[in-house]
């Protein structure tokens, strides 16, 4: 879930300081969600899962923890709400994430019509100056 220890070598001031502007946003707005930010050179991604979801990322163990045993709640209505709340973000975002990664898709694909591209970890290449006729 976090950043490889590569990435966290790399630097890039403009997308961390953008990063946190965004999160500290989407804390006082208490909005979840997460976020892919891309300049020339780096990318960063973050996950923000606002306390109403009962959803918690723990990166020092590498896992997702979640808040839904009835247990731990005061009563039967707010277990159920808080339940509601839960399956409504996570559905939602594994939609649109899934909206988002076929349009990526999409993209690649259209990209690969014109251009042969090798993408690493880091930054694409594009082999050849020459693309591919207009059909």
């Amino acid at each position: 879930m976090k950043n490889s220890k590569e990435d966290a070598v790399k630097n890039d001031p403009v997308l961390d300081t953008t990063m946190k502007t965004i999160l500290a946003l989407m804390e006082m707005h208490k909005i979840g969600g997460y976020l892919i930010l891309v300049s020339k050179s780096h990318s960063r991604y973050s996950f923000h899962m606002p306390k109403w979801t009962k959803v918690h990322i723990d990166e020092a163990k590498d896992q997702i923890r979640m808040l839904c045993k009835r247990e731990d709640f005061t009563s039967q209505e707010s277990w159920a709400d808080s339940m509601e709340d839960m399956v409504h973000f996570v559905h939602q975002m594994r939609d649109l994430s899934r909206t988002c990664f076929k349009t990526f898709e999409m993209l690649v694909a259209r990209l690969g019509e014109y251009l042969e591209v090798n993408h690493g970890a880091n930054k694409g290449r594009v082999d050849g100056p020459e693309s591919k006729p207009d059909e």
